[in-house]
């Protein structure tokens, strides 16, 4: 089975998305070949992570969303907490929880306010197989607890409760674990360095669900509604050479290249995508000492010069770029760029970033680039590189080697 890798999904088996945790101690059964984490994000939002194991000495390939997403193999469920203003003043406050799957939903009420704190709140703390457990909280009183079932919507009030902020799953060596450090969620691995452990996204409040999924409970339903939800995070390792932004895309032909074109890579427009040959690109990456290169290759069977813009984001910039009708030249502040001619696969360009436009962040310089394809009569379809969310520090471009050994000294 091959899943996630190279960031294209190829699943010889099927693909699960399980973001519930039973707090039992877990089954003796096979390592887990992937992890689901939710987590709760600073700005009150959720996110919902996938992360590949299944080559334990490799990075893990990621998938993201936003929201709060349930999947055990046969439910696909989304948790929706939220605030409703009332007649005659005041807000209540309830869950929904939709069945993505079957496409039904229902609503649990859980309280009600007379509206008068603004900090009043309700989120969800703690998710697992079969209920969930919720906070109303606020700044001047005390918080409540509740407990929703998630196929029922049976309520109860609970007294004080808790929620663990480490998750571990046992393995060869230290076995497995997430958790929190400061703001970021992490990812520790059987045979990462003693004390080392990966960042998966940072912004982060708590941790609301870990899954461990073993290969023997991978279902074969729901993968479509899973490929549309869940977005690659793709990365792409730089090389520790300088490039030329000329236009002339052969000397890139050895550099690793990151594939863009897959459902899963659809941030918006879906419904105008077809395949990739309608519109994906392929994405490689250098560092020189005092810059960020990038190459990228558009596949589409219909270029509208004007029209379709490729787009480069760091954590500081976003630059954009239409696609010009011939080789063109463009210089901005902090990058220059070059494109290729037209060609029966698309168009191609070159780019160059300078030191101020882009920052380093656990080995990775966080980094996403986006086509947006336009054709005629139909809405545009936009392929992203990584999803539009806190960055996660496992995508965009990774340090050489060399660079990390400080040959290239990445600036943190």
């Amino acid at each position: 089975m091959t899943l996630l890798r190279h960031g294209v999904v190829a699943s010889a088996g099927a693909l699960i998305l399980a973001l519930s945790l039973s707090c039992e101690a877990p089954q003796r059964m096979g390592l887990p070949v992937m992890v689901s984490v939710v987590v709760r994000l600073e700005d009150g939002d959720y996110a919902s992570m996938l992360v590949d194991l299944e080559a334990p000495r490799t990075r893990p390939g990621l998938r993201v969303t936003r929201g709060l997403v349930s999947y055990d193999g046969q439910q696909l469920m989304e948790l929706k907490p939220s605030a409703q203003a009332v007649d005659g003043g005041g807000r209540v406050f309830q869950v929904e929880v939709i069945d993505l799957l079957r496409n039904v939903s229902f609503t649990a009420q859980i309280a009600q306010s007379d509206g008068t704190d603004p900090s009043e709140h309700l989120e969800v703390v703690h998710l697992r197989q079969r209920d969930a457990l919720l906070r109303r909280a606020s700044d001047s009183l005390p918080a409540s607890w509740w407990e929703v079932g998630l196929f029922n919507g049976e309520l109860q009030e609970l007294g004080e409760a808790h929620a663990t902020q480490r998750f571990e799953r046992y393995g060869p060596e230290r076995g497995f674990a997430v958790y929190m450090s400061e703001d970021e969620v992490m990812l520790a691995l059987p045979h990462g360095a003693q004390g080392e452990a990966l960042s998966l996204l940072d912004h982060v409040e708590g941790v609301v669900s870990v899954n461990w999924i073993a290969e023997e409970y991978f279902p074969s339903s729901g993968l479509d509604v899973l490929e549309r939800r869940f977005k690659m995070a793709g990365s792409v390792i730089a090389m520790a050479q300088p490039a030329t932004p000329d236009g002339d895309l052969r000397e890139w032909s050895q550099d690793q290249a990151l594939s863009v074109g897959t459902a899963s890579h659809v941030e918006s427009g879906l419904v105008s995508w077809d395949n990739a040959r309608d519109a994906s690109f392929a994405l490689a990456a250098r560092l020189a000492p005092h810059e960020l290169c990038t190459a990228v290759r558009v596949r589409d069977d219909a270029i509208l010069p004007g029209e379709d813009l490729l787009i480069f984001e760091t954590d500081l910039r976003r630059f954009e770029l239409p696609v010009p009708e011939g080789p063109t030249t463009f210089v901005q502040p902090g990058m220059r760029a070059a494109f290729t001619d037209q060609a029966s696969f698309g168009v191609g360009v070159e780019l160059c970033f300078e030191p101020d436009t882009w920052t380093v962040h656990d080995g990775n310089i966080p980094f996403r680039v986006l086509f947006r394809d336009k054709d005629p009569g139909q809405e545009p379809t936009i392929m992203a590189s990584a999803p539009d969310i806190p960055w996660p520090t496992l995508a965009g471009v990774r340090l050489p080697r060399r660079a990390q050994d400080g040959t290239l000294p990445p600036r943190e």
